[in-house]
């Protein structure tokens, strides 16, 4: 259960954590660059409000320890996570399979090409949804992710046995420039906001629930 306090920025081939401990002490922004990859069994953590702490992977990361906190996380490989995995901002270059318990405020895939992202469970989070140009997200699993902000497709999502839930406090949008492939869509009537852009994508979504399809008509 070794203890490691982090803080200044530091770059590290590889990263593992077995039962032990990195903490973010410093205040201002401290980047952690590990060239390869990062395997978490123990708990990584930022020092709250008081700084910023950034990890980057140039490899995969996995995470089954009890915590993993950070402001800024990259990942180049793939991203396995099967405990919870809290981020402000969260870049996955590669697939991202298995998260039971994510809380991300702004959530990008960005590989060229096509990327799985597999969500279990119930208890996923992400407030901006984002997928670049030159990415498709596929995956034919079965998923659950709730969505607190906005879903922006600028390049393609094939997840059509993912029950997206749209449930955030203020008006939320479906916007981009490419058309999805949806599963099952549920939102909370009361906060239902959508501009032209969202009424046009729902149009053109190879899979629309019927609710939608009918409001989209009205």
């Amino acid at each position: 259960n070794h203890a490691v306090s982090f803080n200044t920025s530091s770059s590290v081939a590889s990263l593992t954590i077995n039962s032990g401990s990195l903490t973010q002490t410093g205040t201002g922004t401290q980047a952690l660059t590990v060239s390869g990859n990062i395997t978490n069994s123990g708990s990584i953590s930022d020092n709250g409000s008081n700084g910023s702490f950034s990890i980057s992977a140039g490899g995969s990361v996995s995470n089954t320890g009890t915590a993993f906190t950070v402001d800024n996380l990259s990942v180049t490989g793939n991203g396995t996570s099967s405990s919870p995995l809290t981020a402000t901002t969260f870049n996955v270059a590669s697939d991202l399979t298995r998260p039971t318990a994510l809380t991300v405020t702004n959530l990008t895939f960005q590989k060229a090409g096509t990327q799985a992202a597999t969500f279990y469970g119930t208890q996923n989070v992400v407030t901006n949804f984002t997928v670049n140009s030159g990415s498709t997200v596929s995956s034919a699993n079965y998923s659950t992710l709730n969505i607190k902000g906005a879903l922006t497709n600028n390049g393609g999502i094939i997840l059509p046995n993912t029950s997206w839930i749209f449930n955030g406090t203020t008006a939320q949008t479906i916007d981009g420039s490419a058309d999805s492939s949806l599963g099952n869509m549920s939102e909370t009537p009361s906060q239902k906001k959508r501009n032209n852009n969202t009424s046009w994508a729902w149009w053109h979504m190879p899979v629309v629930p019927a609710t939608q399809e009918a409001e989209a008509g009205e």
